[in-house]
């Protein structure tokens, strides 16, 4: 045996081991890879230098022995020919089976992720094997059917049937299962306890390397609220036209029951009208011919020197007194009646409006002519700012007559003596369109902050009155009201330098109804 064919035997046997060794790590990957695991690294370079050292000698020695050589020389060439042949192993050890064992442990990381999710999904998962006997179930299947693992293991998972699911749904779905396609369908299926529940379903087969179905696999989702849901849905919809037509019928005689109240209050309002007036007129027609006559005896009277007469002209003017007060009190009665029933009629919608083109501030200059005995009065100094804006709009001239006086009335009883009050007109926007704003400020007392949101309301009086101006708490919401009904808007805010700023809002068009 020469030295070169020793030098290719060697090689030759070293990759014969190392190729055995590679695929005996193939084949039992895992189990090597667990041993590897075990062992510190640098342990196994430790071990493995001294095994190629020992390689490296056993062969040289037995070399010399067998051939009887001392040529230094020689041996060194069989040394490095066993190193090099060595170094071909441990190339294709890095190359070959180090990969491997990376991919192993990527592929133990990964089913340990995937066994992790199945463990812990809220969905029944069911595996059988090729006979379809139960092999695994996880936590949700024992949980939603009630049955333990152990009592499922080996059987066939028909032992959940219901008996309620046609032939024909389960003839198709091991039709479409075993063509090697998945089904899916919802099956009606029975709990341990009895208890009948709906899943959706999806059943899978599992190939191997030679594409034969070695198993099944089966994912279930309980959904029986989500179809009793479904079925109160269909119910409500199948019956809605049903339901529609007794609440429009319910409607109907409401709406009707409704009109009939109006038409009732209609009359009632159109009745009391004049049985509440009247006997009030002649209160006041007798009243004030009381007090003439009265005045007429008392002047008479007067002249005469003797005593009973002007016993008698005293008792006179303690009448006359009387009447007075009866007659101011019938004033203030039929004022609150007068209010009363104007808001009673402009909420049911019983008054007629006028609408016609009329200048807002001409109307303010003559109600505040009228008032104007109460400004000097008081002391009170008014300024009505000049206009530069076209203050003509659609409006009933009546009726906002009636809020300009209401709110100079209230502006003036309010202000202190020689305060201000000021009137002025702005161009302004409502709902999207052109309107003019009025607004009459005063240096009164002012409205409470949390009043605002109230103080057109009826009967509402502000805090701030304690009973020195005399209101029935009306004036405001018929303001209210007739601002509505010309489908402009009144607001009420405090006024930063003192007293309340009442703003009234008059569209420029008013829609035709």
């Amino acid at each position: 045996m020469t030295l070169k064919n020793l030098s290719i035997t060697f090689a030759f046997f070293n990759l014969i081991i190392i190729n055995f060794f590679t695929n005996h790590h193939q084949t039992n990957g895992e189990i090597i890879m667990s041993k590897i695991r075990l062992c510190h690294k640098r342990m196994v370079s430790f071990l493995f230098i001294i095994a190629f050292l020992l390689s490296v000698g056993i062969a040289v020695t037995w070399f010399s022995y067998n051939t009887g050589t001392r040529d230094m020389r020689i041996l060194l060439v069989i040394m490095f020919s066993l190193l090099a042949a060595d170094l071909c192993g441990i190339i294709i050890f890095i190359r070959i089976v180090n990969p491997l064992i990376c991919h192993l442990k990527r592929e133990v990381k990964n089913r340990l992720q995937l066994s992790t999710a199945v463990e812990q999904s809220p969905e029944s998962v069911i595996i059988t094997d090729s006979n379809v006997q139960i092999t695994y179930v996880n936590p949700a299947f024992c949980r939603i059917t009630g049955y333990e693992s152990q009592e499922v293991l080996g059987k066939n998972p028909g032992m959940v049937k219901s008996g309620n699911t046609s032939q024909k749904v389960y003839r198709d779905l091991w039709k479409t299962v075993l063509s090697g396609k998945t089904w899916r369908g919802e099956l009606q299926n029975r709990k341990k306890n009895g208890t009948l529940f709906w899943e959706d379903t999806s059943i899978a087969p599992i190939f191997d390397d030679k594409g034969e179905i070695t198993a099944f696999v089966a994912v279930k989702k309980d959904v029986t609220n989500q179809r009793e849901n479904a079925r109160a849905l269909k119910y409500l919809t199948d019956h809605l036209e049903e339901v529609v037509k007794e609440r429009t019928a319910e409607l109907v005689i409401e709406k009707e029951k409704a009109e009939a109240a109006n038409h009732a209050k209609s009359d009632f309002l159109a009745h009391m009208s004049h049985e509440l007036r009247t006997p009030l007129h002649n209160i006041g027609g007798f009243s004030d011919l009381s007090l003439k006559k009265l005045n007429f005896a008392t002047n008479e009277l007067s002249t005469s020197g003797d005593s009973k007469a002007k016993e008698c002209l005293k008792s006179l003017q303690k009448t006359s007194i009387w009447i007075t007060r009866v007659m101011e009190n019938k004033e203030r009665q039929l004022n609150l009646i007068n209010n009363l029933l104007d808001l009673a009629k402009l909420e049911s919608g019983h008054v007629n409006f006028s609408m016609k083109s009329g200048d807002l501030m001409k109307i303010v200059q003559k109600e505040v002519a009228g008032l104007e005995p109460l400004f000097r009065a008081k002391e009170i100094r008014l300024n009505v700012s000049p206009s530069v804006i076209n203050t003509v709009v659609p409006l009933d001239q009546e009726k906002i007559s009636q809020v300009v006086i209401n709110l100079l009335s209230n502006a003036i009883k309010f202000t202190p003596e020689r305060k201000n009050i000021t009137i002025s007109s702005h161009q302004g926007e409502f709902n999207g369109s052109d309107a003019l704003e009025l607004k009459i400020k005063d240096e009164g007392c002012g409205i409470p902050p949390d009043e605002l949101g109230i103080i057109f309301d009826e009967f509402v009086q502000s805090s701030t009155n304690h009973s020195q101006v005399e209101g029935s708490g009306l004036g405001l919401p018929i303001c209210r009201e007739i601002m509505f009904a010309h489908n402009g808007n009144i607001s009420a805010e405090n006024n930063p330098k003192g007293g309340a700023i009442f703003t009234i809002i008059l569209p420029r068009k008013q829609e035709k109804t």
